[in-house]
């Protein structure tokens, strides 16, 4: 009974941990859509529209690339934003 009970607990605490990997990778993508619409609201005068995406998402070490365009205005409101939203993006791109 007690081997069953451990196995079924690690068995939980190692799908908890694979979740917990994915939804950083779910976060990231979510906050780097949210700053992309604040940064074209803030900067609607802009020649251009910006945008980004994230080209790669390691779920297991949490490390991530983000690939942007646009005027450094647009890059700086950015940076802002996704630090704001607790991702500071220092060596992502």
């Amino acid at each position: 009974m007690k081997k069953t009970l451990l196995v079924l607990l690690f068995l939980f605490l190692s799908n908890n941990a694979q979740a917990t990997d994915f939804s950083k990778c779910k976060e990231v993508k979510k906050a780097v859509k949210d700053c992309v619409t604040k940064t074209n609201q803030v900067n609607k005068r802009s020649y251009s529209k910006f945008d980004a995406f994230v080209n790669k998402c390691n779920d297991k070490d949490e490390k991530f690339s983000i690939n942007t365009y646009g005027s450094p205005k647009d890059e700086f409101e950015f940076d802002k934003c996704m630090a704001e939203a607790g991702i500071p993006l220092d060596d992502t791109k």
